[in-house]
């Protein structure tokens, strides 16, 4: 298995990084809707299509390195660079 990388967002501490994406479709199954108008909807969420746009912290929204990682490989090298890791 592969070691997992770690992230810490240096503006809040956050220790989750946040896909965002754009040109995406998403589906969300509904569990319930109230009379009231409240809705309940299913973990399982699908998407189709779409493009990375950028990645953030999803504490405080800070955006890695100013939008410039924009891939999966891009993220990896820049967590190795500027997040702590374990040895």
């Amino acid at each position: 298995m592969s070691k997992k990388l770690k992230f810490k967002c240096t503006e809040c501490g956050c220790e989750t990084i946040e896909e965002v994406m754009v040109n995406v479709a998403s589906y969300s199954p509904i569990d319930y809707i109230t009379e009231g108008g409240d809705m309940s909807y299913e973990p399982k969420i699908r998407h189709e299509g779409g493009e990375i746009e950028h990645y953030q912290c999803w504490g405080c929204g800070s955006i890695i390195a100013n939008g410039m990682v924009d891939d999966p490989e891009e993220l990896i090298e820049w967590l190795k660079k500027n997040c702590k890791q374990d040895d």
